[in-house]
């Protein structure tokens, strides 16, 4: 069994567990998949992870809720299941974007998103934690990326997306994305990589 083999299996088991308010199995789902989805969601809906943070509530309750109804999901591909959530935590926060906009056009009081109580986001990512310094040039360089990201084209940036945060295959990326076969994705990939490095070149 291969190392993607090893981690879907796990995942599986995982989301049994947790379908059953497992609350041990969801923090584990979590820990494993929160960091990526919010990166995926964040620059698809034209943001930094950092400028996501006002709904960061809002994101851990849709990937709640879509692990308990993933009985609509083939669970099949680590990098295909990361995307999956992805894509439900970004609907979902659209919406409730445009229900906030909405709201304050109308001259309803809105609570801030990040008010709500976090103690599931807590757990999840208790444990051994790198020095201060390690985590400032972490997200530095993070958000230097997800910035140039945000200046690129749509469909670059999704190909990105899918293949450096999701972890997605090529011939996953391919299927996704309509291509023509995985090669196509990999010239793509390479191409688009080499734009991303050269737009934080010229901005560094």
């Amino acid at each position: 069994m291969s190392a993607d083999d090893s981690s879907i299996e796990e995942t599986i088991a995982l989301v049994a567990r947790a379908q059953h308010d497992d609350v041990e199995a969801r923090e584990l789902l979590f820990a494993r998949y929160l960091p990526r989805v919010r990166r995926i969601a964040a620059v698809r809906l034209g943001r930094t992870s950092l400028q996501l943070f006002e709904v960061d509530d809002l994101v851990q309750e849709s990937m709640v809720d879509a692990l308990r109804g993933l009985q609509s999901f083939r669970l099949d591909s680590d990098g295909r299941f990361c995307n999956w959530l992805a894509r439900i935590v970004e609907n979902r926060i659209r919406k409730q974007l445009r229900f906030v906009a909405a709201r304050k056009r109308g001259g309803g009081q809105v609570q801030r998103f990040a008010d709500a109580d976090d103690s599931v986001h807590d757990s999840a990512l208790q444990g051994a934690e790198p020095t201060p310094s390690m985590k400032l040039r972490g997200v530095e360089a993070e958000q230097r990326v997800e910035e140039a990201l945000l200046d690129m084209p749509d469909r670059s940036r999704d190909l990105l997306v899918q293949r450096l945060f999701a972890e997605m295959s090529y011939d996953e990326i391919a299927a996704e994305m309509d291509l023509a076969s995985p090669d196509s994705a990999r010239a793509l990939f390479s191409k688009a990589l080499r734009e991303l490095g050269q737009r934080m070149k010229s901005e560094g």
